[in-house]
């Protein structure tokens, strides 16, 4: 059994992903150098069934949010 949160890491292009399972069957995903030290809040993260699901909604997000200036 995994244990959570675990940080994957992606070489290609140096990024770091935290995948968090708050609930059973809800996986949550982050880049690792996201979260405030400060406060801790993430600025964007995605959901999914699994952790390919929340990588992938991860990407949208940040995708959206570069367009929209947010990130």
């Amino acid at each position: 059994m995994a244990i959570y949160p675990r940080t994957l890491y992606f070489p290609g292009d140096d990024k770091r992903v935290t995948v968090d399972q708050p609930m059973c069957g809800l996986f949550i995903a982050y880049l690792a150098d996201d979260v405030d030290d400060e406060d801790g809040h993430i600025r964007v993260y995605g959901k999914g069934d699994g952790i390919l699901d929340a990588i992938a909604d991860l990407n949208q997000e940040l995708e959206l949010a570069d367009r929209e200036g947010i990130y």
